[in-house]
């Protein structure tokens, strides 16, 4: 089956995305992402406690890598 490439281009460049990520409030760096949804699912509220206690009352959880 023959794909054709695809011409969209990402909405937000990326040195964008950069710039727009030192904005935001600490958190915990994106390959924990995974071991942050399973901690969250399992006890969400020790887990929540905990990024307080870590980050402040503010806090960023990436979803993704970027």
């Amino acid at each position: 089956m023959f794909h054709a490439p695809s011409t969209l281009q990402p909405a937000t460049p990326r040195p964008l995305l950069e710039k727009q990520r030192r904005q935001l409030p600490p958190g915990p760096p994106w390959y924990t992402a995974a071991w942050n949804t399973v901690t969250f699912a399992r006890q969400p509220l020790s887990f929540l406690r905990e990024l307080r206690e870590r980050y402040g009352d503010l806090v960023t959880l990436p979803t993704d890598e970027r």
